[in-house]
């Protein structure tokens, strides 16, 4: 079984090029009949990323994914965040190094218990020094 990631958004800081490097399947998802599409597959996701723009308001995005899956939805930040942090189980900040996000997304992976440990990519030993929010939701 593969690790397959939806992404929703522009991929600006090149993070899908990083998650694939680490082993993750990613479905990118530029609008929401794409983002739409890729929920309704038959392969549920093991989590749900959107990528804050000032573009594309994120409430449609964010109803669309909880109506479809119950995977963690992680948002990476921009400069200039606008979303509710309370929407999203894990948000990363703007800058945050890869190890050290690609750490804290297979952490809220493993938590969500939707994804057999051993079927999440693994990612080398990072020391914490993140400003990170990390949240579980049941």
């Amino acid at each position: 079984m593969v690790a397959r990631i939806i992404h929703f958004g522009p991929d600006e800081c090149r993070r899908l090029l990083v998650l694939r490097s680490s082993g993750f399947t990613i479905d990118e998802c530029p609008s929401l009949s794409q983002l739409r599409s890729a929920l309704e597959n038959k392969i549920q996701p093991v989590a749900v990323i959107i990528s804050e723009t000032r573009l594309c308001g994120p409430a449609d995005a964010i109803a669309l994914i909880r109506a479809h899956t119950r995977a963690p939805l992680i948002l990476f930040q921009n400069m200039a965040p606008s979303y509710s942090e309370s929407d999203f189980n894990l948000v990363i900040p703007v800058l945050t190094h890869p190890t050290e996000w690609l750490h804290r997304l297979r952490a809220v992976i493993e938590l969500s218990c939707s994804t057999p440990p051993d079927q999440i990519p693994r990612v080398p030993p990072q020391p914490e020094r993140s400003s990170s929010i990390l949240r579980h939701k049941a």
